[in-house]
């Protein structure tokens, strides 16, 4: 697919948030960078709110293709455990500077937060009444941002330990029930845990 002049400017925004933040971000730095005028840049994004609105549209246009790429299919035609599995793998990479900064700048917004809550709508479909579900997405965040709150960060091996856990994890899952399944070992360097029926608990560290 042929990438049209707009996206060509999205994507080169993404580039200027990750190096120097959403504050970094400005008409000014945006025509540096892509040699656009400013108002060519003003004819796609008439104001910077308008920038902002359509980077995050952008993003999670992203996102969501990458978790179809994945699936190998649109989410209506995925049951839970198949979403979940793409979930994981699809956060199993570290999260890139812009996206932390696109997420946090949408808490408060409600005009971002809902582009994002529409397109995490299609995919997250049952997980907030499934107690393992809820797990997993859990443990999918976690490895996204990982990296960010950590001062070691996950090796590739590490990661990937983790997604075939988790995948594991999933295949083992009652989904007609939404419980925890007993007596499933699941480890990540450096611990391991079992899970019961009804919680997590520490059964020591290797």
């Amino acid at each position: 697919m042929r990438t049209n002049k707009k996206q060509q400017l999205l994507a080169t925004a993404m580039d200027i948030v990750e190096s120097d933040g959403l504050q970094g971000l400005t008409y000014d730095s945006l025509s540096t960078a892509t040699g656009t005028s400013k108002s060519g840049l003003i004819y796609h994004f008439p104001s910077r709110r308008a920038l902002e609105v359509e980077l995050n549209k952008y993003s999670a246009s992203l996102w969501t293709q990458a978790l179809e790429d994945i699936a190998g299919a649109p989410p209506q035609q995925l049951d839970l455990p198949l979403r979940l599995k793409a979930i994981v793998i699809n956060q199993s990479t570290s999260a890139r500077r812009a996206d932390l900064f696109l997420t946090l700048q949408s808490l408060p917004d409600p005009e971002i937060r809902r582009i994002w809550t529409d397109a995490w709508q299609p995919w997250s479909e049952g997980i907030a009444e499934n107690s393992a579900a809820l797990f997993i997405l859990t443990l999918a965040d976690g490895l996204w941002t990982s990296d960010h709150v950590n001062p070691t960060p996950l090796s590739a091996t590490e990661r990937q330990l983790i997604v075939e856990q988790a995948c594991a994890f999933i295949d083992s899952v009652q989904w007609d029930s939404g419980r925890l399944p007993a007596h499933v070992d699941i480890v990540f360097p450096p611990y391991s845990f079992r899970s019961t029926s009804d919680s997590l608990s520490p059964s020591g560290i290797e």
